[in-house]
């Protein structure tokens, strides 16, 4: 129902990794001019493009993918809902309900997709924020999924980075949340 896109950056290692640029008006301009070309072809062929947005990416926070929605101004651009993406500090990890308020106060209307995947604090000197199994970390999965539900009752969620042999727990934990939520869920 939508084709994926990701913001770029300018970290040769990886366009999900931190560089100062990612974060520059240029970079932000170019991310607007480029997906008002791609927007261009997605309205001709009928395909919404999802974006996706990251604490490192030029999407760094849900304001800044609101103006790039906004900047944009096509139908045809939608969100992809990541809340782990979002969570940059400590207190967002002990709180992802502010985090996920936020996203769907800002860019509700416009999620189409969602990816399914949990954070929480590594033990070390430093600060890590590690990804992992849905339901072994801090997300509020219960306000995640009843926002998802709201506006993409028909959506789905996306179970992503994880090694193949935790496949079958992330998808064993969405289905049980989304029984447990009282939420109707096709496998």
């Amino acid at each position: 129902p939508s084709v994926y896109v990701r913001p770029g950056g300018h970290n040769p290692n990886g366009h999900w990794y931190a560089h100062p640029e990612n974060h520059s008006p240029r970079t932000f301009d170019r991310l607007v001019d480029s997906l008002r070309k791609v927007c261009a072809v997605a309205q001709a062929e009928g395909v919404p493009v999802a974006v996706e947005g990251h604490v490192l990416s030029a999407l760094d926070t849900p304001q800044r993918v609101r103006d790039l929605l906004d900047a944009v101004g096509s139908p045809m651009l939608k969100f992809n809902y990541d809340p782990v993406n979002f969570v940059g500090t400590v207190r967002q990890v002990h709180d992802t309900s502010s985090v996920l308020n936020e996203l769907y106060a800002l860019l509700g209307r416009d999620i189409v997709v969602a990816h399914a995947k949990d954070c929480r604090l590594a033990d070390q000197l430093v600060v890590h924020i590690e990804e992992v199994v849905p339901g072994s970390g801090a997300m509020n999965y219960e306000l995640f999924m009843r926002q998802f539900q709201r506006v993409c009752p028909n959506g789905y969620f996306i179970i992503e980075h994880l090694p193949n042999a935790l496949v079958p727990q992330a998808c064993a934990y969405v289905v049980s949340a989304a029984r447990a939520f009282g939420i109707p869920l096709e496998q």
